[in-house]
């Protein structure tokens, strides 16, 4: 995205990106700014690994069978090293080293939802 873009790709989405069913393992590891990727099911350990820019978006299909706030979407060690960018999930995360080693706003988790 850099190379094709600039750095000014960074203030807009480029790229955006949609997806549906099970994500395996480092969903959206390594995206910059101006890239969106929008998943609807569930991903993997390592969501947003080493994430540099843009925004991630994953979500339960419609119509699931289950309540989003009571199931894991996303897999353990979120944002591993990510130093930007935006994540949202709606549903739970696994229960190991979320955002480690990151300075993500971590607004919703509890007591040892990060490891710094």
């Amino acid at each position: 995205m850099i190379v094709l873009h600039g750095h000014e790709s960074r203030r807009r989405h480029q790229s955006d990106d949609r997806a549906q069913g099970s994500a395996g393992q480092s969903f959206a590891a390594f995206i910059v700014g101006g890239m969106k990727l929008d998943l609807t099911g569930e991903a993997n350990d390592y969501v947003g690994k080493g994430m540099a820019g843009g925004e991630v978006v994953i979500r339960p299909p419609p119509g699931s069978r289950f309540a989003a706030e009571d199931a894991s979407l996303v897999g353990n060690t979120c944002l591993y090293g990510a130093t930007g960018g935006r994540l949202f999930v709606n549903g739970r995360a696994g229960a190991a080293r979320f955002a480690p080693a990151s300075q993500h706003d971590s607004s919703g988790l509890g007591v040892d939802g990060t490891q710094n």
